[in-house]
């Protein structure tokens, strides 16, 4: 059995696609996501299997998309943001360096809904990203091995975190850049002892989070939000875009 290297966790706008796809290449391993493996194996947008299928058929794809990479990847693995709320998932996380990227309202509001072109989620982001932060906060504890707030961290820096959280080697000829940037970002590292076996968003981010509740509302007024500055999240939404959208073609 071959497990992954590090596992990413968090909700939709953290970065685990961005920040996975960097740390793999860093550390010179592949990049896996297990919203993209439901996909291509279904041949369906997470999206679209929401609405015609329902959520538990979903849930059920995933949970199962979610043993086979973590079986059988040697890489970075990035999960869905609802993977964890499944009690077998949480389980089998536990013989795995898990880190969860966790990230402030506003920053994954702007990168999750206003950064590219994500239908599913039309809406009011903002409360959709609350009610999943408060709901899955405490399930990404329970399984994190190390956290790295990404709020104040460019997708480089959040590397350099977890490479330097988790002790990680990467290839020898990228050594002499182990000191760049680290610093600011590591909340905690659990120990590593426990860790496991593991190797010492153009397209929608976890939208199996939202699909549920665009269907029930799809004419809600995308990104309402009475409180907020229309001028300043339009500045910080278009700072934060340089450095966290994923790369056109990207997996979904």
């Amino acid at each position: 059995m071959t497990a992954p290297g590090v596992v990413l966790v968090g909700v939709p706008g953290a970065g685990k696609t961005t920040v996975g796809q960097a740390l793999a290449e860093r550390l010179g391993v592949a990049f896996r996501d297990t919203d993209a493996d439901v996909e291509a194996a279904d041949g369906r947008t997470i999206a679209d299997i929401f609405v015609e299928s329902g959520e538990p058929e979903f849930r059920r794809m995933e949970s199962a998309a979610v043993v086979r990479a973590l079986a059988e990847h040697p890489g970075v693995l990035a999960l869905g943001g609802g993977a964890v709320t499944d009690p077998r998932t949480r389980g089998l996380l536990a013989n795995h360096r898990v880190v969860w990227l966790r990230v402030g309202l506003a920053a994954a509001s702007q990168r999750a809904g206003l950064g590219v072109a994500r239908p599913v989620l039309l809406g009011n982001v903002r409360a959709q990203m609350k009610a999943l932060m408060d709901a899955r906060a405490p399930l990404y504890a329970e399984v994190a091995t190390l956290v790295i707030d990404t709020d104040a961290l460019a997708p480089e820096q959040a590397v350099e975190s977890i490479i330097s959280g988790l002790g990680l080697a990467p290839p020898l000829r990228e050594r002499g850049h182990a000191d760049h940037d680290r610093g600011g970002g590591t909340v905690g590292a659990a120990d590593m002892g426990a860790a496991g076996d593991g190797a010492d968003e153009g397209a929608t981010d976890d939208g199996a989070d939202v699909a549920a509740d665009v269907a029930a509302d799809p004419g809600a007024d995308p990104g309402a939000d009475p409180g907020a500055d229309p001028t300043a999240d339009a500045a910080r939404g278009d700072a934060e875009r340089d450095s966290w959208d994923r790369p056109e073609g990207a997996p979904r």
